[in-house]
């Protein structure tokens, strides 16, 4: 019952040595924004402040961020308990200062973002309303018999194929006249001319 209950204190200790560092180092990160932008880039910076300090926080942030999700996850499997701790609480840093990142992101840019999310939905629209009027699935089956393929799934068939071999889809017919092949979509057979009344 003692060792449990040591056990107990020593994962809360732990518990709180984590949430330090992940406090340290996001403290140490928004620093580092700070000496970059105001100091050791000052100049770059003031030729356009908007743009580059952006660049920058950004920039920078993303990178520690998901530098420092990949480390934590790279070196679980190897973990011991000591470096369990350090792994965990590098891994909730990555994450914390990722999403702050994306939020701090979306409200300092939310014009440009909503301005982006606008006009891909305007493409999407576009190709959708493109594909409704030059890619009915009869045109596609049409494109898809022309180039020797199965007009159900696409797969490249042989020249004289009665089934598709992928998805088993009928795609020929023997003429009932002349007992030649002939495709499921043409009209009359090539052989004799007969109608092929199966045509579909």
């Amino acid at each position: 019952m003692n060792h449990e209950h040591n056990e107990g204190q020593l994962n809360r200790l732990i518990f709180a040595f984590t949430f330090g560092i992940v406090g340290c180092l996001l403290l140490a990160t928004c620093e580092l924004i700070t000496l970059m932008t105001e100091d050791w880039f000052s100049g770059w910076v003031n030729e356009n402040s908007f743009t580059n300090e952006r660049i920058i926080r950004y920039g920078l942030a993303f990178f520690v961020a998901l530098t420092a999700i990949f480390l934590a996850v790279y070196y679980t499997p190897k973990a011991t308990r000591f470096s369990h701790a350090i792994n965990r609480a590098v891994l909730w840093y990555g994450v914390i200062l990722l999403l702050g990142a994306i939020i701090s992101f979306l409200f300092d840019c939310l014009p440009e973002v909503i301005a982006g999310i606008v006009g891909a939905g305007i493409f999407i629209g576009s190709i959708y309303l493109m594909q409704q009027r030059y890619y009915t699935a009869e045109r596609v089956i049409s494109i898809r018999v022309r180039r020797g393929e199965c007009p159900d799934c696409g797969y490249r068939l042989s020249p004289e194929a009665y089934f598709c071999p992928d998805c088993g889809h009928a795609v020929g017919q023997k003429c009932s006249e002349c007992k030649e092949f002939a495709k499921l979509t043409d009209q009359h057979c090539s052989h004799c001319g007969k109608p092929l009344s199966t045509a579909s």
